[in-house]
């Protein structure tokens, strides 16, 4: 047998067993990496690290590949903005989104960009905030996935909003405002459809240092991690931030 041969068995092999991804999603600038940085640190594969120099983006932790050829053309796919800021899927684009062929497509260019990336085996994440905005055709790929939702306050979402360069779509806290209730609509119905899938996690919680529903998502996800672990991978984080001068995409 070629060594072409049996790359093309392996990955063949990989693709038949591969676990459905942890999603992590939520709206922009809530917090998402910090969340994110804990499912890396307890050992899941996310596919980013050897991607990030080659991307515009300031997080460790977002597939540039995933970003740009999934999430982008979901969005572009329904004449919306690819930067998930205006013109937002919506119920009617989600439910129309939700059908077999949108779902193989999904899973199939997933499933070949990892495999690209060098995947092999175990769990995997995948943190994109424009995710929820899609959910429906994301879930109809990987039914048995489990979802944890970043919370962020209102309030608090808002000001990031203003305050962070990439966020161009509005400069006035309404305009924001209305945007972040299109994602709450999204949110809600994924918590009445996923049931036990969906996890949520506040930020304001995990950064007092209460890790109660975070530790509760990551057991769930059959992932055990102590505290002093979790503080440690929110530490890393604080201090990519700093490096980085707060500038995350997510």
């Amino acid at each position: 047998m070629s060594m072409f041969s049996r790359k093309k068995d392996k990955a063949m092999n990989i693709e038949l067993n591969i676990p459905p991804p942890i999603m992590i999603v939520g709206s922009a600038c809530s917090g998402l990496d910090n969340i994110a940085s804990v499912f890396h640190h307890g050992g899941l594969w996310h596919g980013a690290d050897q991607e990030r120099r080659r991307s515009q983006y300031h997080s460790a932790f977002i597939n540039p590949q995933i970003l740009h050829y999934v999430s982008h053309s979901l969005l572009e796919g329904r004449h919306g903005d690819i930067f998930g800021q205006a013109y937002l899927p919506t119920k009617g684009n989600r439910e129309g989104m939700d059908n077999k062929e949108g779902a193989n497509w999904l899973r199939k260019k997933l499933v070949s960009i990892i495999l690209k990336q060098d995947y092999e085996t175990g769990q995997w994440f995948v943190m994109c905030a424009k995710a929820c905005l899609v959910w429906t055709v994301w879930n109809r790929a990987f039914p048995d996935a489990h979802w944890i939702l970043v919370r962020r306050k209102k309030e608090d979402v808002i000001a990031e909003c203003l305050r962070r360069p990439y966020m161009r779509a509005y400069r006035t806290e309404a305009g924001w405002g209305e945007w972040y209730d299109i994602h709450v609509e999204c949110f809600n119905e994924m918590i009445l459809e996923l049931g036990k899938r969906i996890h949520i996690v506040q930020l304001e919680s995990v950064l007092a240092g209460d890790y109660i529903e975070l530790r509760a998502a990551l057991s769930r996800c059959g992932i055990e991690m102590s505290v002093p672990r979790i503080t440690e991978a929110l530490e890393k984080v604080k201090y990519k931030e700093r490096d980085w001068k707060g500038d995350t995409l997510e």
